[in-house]
């Protein structure tokens, strides 16, 4: 079976990556010993994850599921002709062998009939002549709708950095912190809204409370409603583009993830975690919970601060930021002060038309698309909800 596994892995098809030709021979050689691996291992001993929970992350879900579709294209392409063909079922990670009929020979051929008039010849010969071509113009229009349908359309410039990249994407969904009153009566649950980091949780504990014991952190965050809408355009976005991501929220994240994935940050500002510090260089930055601070080129400060009812009527800020993380990862930033903003800045950056005037203003500003940039916007709402977006500032972010 080494010799097969080879063609896979040597083949256009499959690509020239160097994860799933290991994740491949792995699987192989698990199934054949008949220990088929579990997530776990597969995490530690192909992806260097050694501290992989399941239930918080899809990434080997991920790349099984790619791993499919490489053998997919194999077996459609090059190995066509093969008769025993690698298969992962679903739900198992096991490899299985299956085996490929063959062909049934032709049917022998039959006398032709006695030959008929001229005339009645040439009539019945333009039937077949005219079925045959209609069907291979069916079929001809099939495919190439088909092919249209499943090739994904080139992405914007914007995203291609991500769509093209071979690493994992992940959206990362800022939670709000939330604690009980351990000496109450009865359980309480607690939300403040200066409170939305674990630093900031010690220092406000240890000046609160029964010698800084009364309150204890939960182990679960709040997520605002309009994280839902978050999540349903960046859906859209990826599957458009052929493309997937998983899923998590800023409590749960573990900073290790930073080097391996390509990131999307959304949600309020204040529950960004650790990425509120993330960018000590940036001129826009977090100065309070609902606080912008813009440092201008003359080194003078402008700040930006919500004001009206965010049920009513109101102002909101939002920032979209693209960089480069370690190992050359892609990180994209987009939220708000409130969750106003959050939402629109989600939107400005999938949905085609609002991200072609920004990539048009940011050409127009700086002669192309910069590779590391940040933005601000200023966002008039109601109830929450975004009425009408105005870019009202661009600046390139520094190494």
């Amino acid at each position: 079976m080494t010799a097969v596994v080879d063609r896979i892995i040597a083949s256009k098809s499959f690509g020239r990556s160097v994860t799933y030709a290991n994740l491949l021979r792995y699987l192989v050689a698990c199934s054949e010993s008949g220990d088929p691996p579990k997530e776990v291992t597969i995490a530690a001993d192909i992806l260097g994850k050694h501290d992989f929970d399941s239930s918080q992350s899809s990434l080997v879900r991920v790349h099984i599921y790619k791993l499919r579709k490489k053998l997919a294209a194999y077996y459609a392409r090059e190995g066509a002709a093969e008769t025993i063909r690698l298969r992962i079922p679903k739900g198992s990670y096991a490899i299985t062998y299956e085996g490929v009929t063959a062909p049934a020979a032709p049917p022998p051929e039959t006398p032709p009939p006695a030959p008929m008039p001229d005339t009645a010849r040439r009539r019945r010969s333009v039937y077949p002549v005219l079925l045959v071509t209609l069907v291979l113009g069916a079929v001809l229009t099939a495919w190439w709708y088909g092919r249209a349908s499943h090739t994904p359309p080139a992405p914007p410039p914007f995203w291609v950095e991500i769509f093209e990249s071979p690493r994992p994407k992940q959206l990362l969904i800022g939670d709000l912190l939330m604690y009980e009153d351990t000496l109450a009566a009865e359980s309480i649950t607690l939300r403040n809204g200066g409170v939305n980091s674990r630093e900031e949780f010690d220092r406000y504990r240890s000046t609160e409370g029964d010698a800084g014991s009364r309150y204890r952190l939960l182990s679960y965050g709040l997520v605002m409603r309009n994280s839902t809408l978050d999540v349903k355009y960046l859906t859209e976005l990826f599957t458009a583009y052929g493309s997937d991501f998983e899923i998590a929220t800023m409590s749960r994240f573990n900073p290790r993830e930073l080097a391996g994935h390509d990131l999307i940050v959304t949600g309020m500002l204040k529950t960004h975690g650790l990425f509120r510090t993330y960018f000590p260089r940036a001129r826009l930055q977090l100065s309070g919970p609902d606080t912008l601070t813009l440092t201008q080129a003359d080194g003078s400060r402008r700040t930006f601060t919500t004001s009206g009812d965010p049920d009513r009527r109101h102002t909101d800020y939002g920032l979209i930021r693209k960089t480069r993380g370690p190992n050359g990862t892609v990180i994209v930033v987009a939220g708000g002060l409130w969750d106003t903003a959050s939402a629109q800045m989600v939107k400005t950056i999938t949905q085609p038309t609002l991200l072609a005037e920004l990539t048009a203003a940011l050409e127009t500003e700086f002669g192309t698309l910069p590779e590391r940039f940040e933005v601000l916007y200023r966002v008039e709402g109601i109830d929450r909800m975004e009425l009408r977006p105005e870019l009202i500032w661009m600046g390139e972010l520094d190494e």
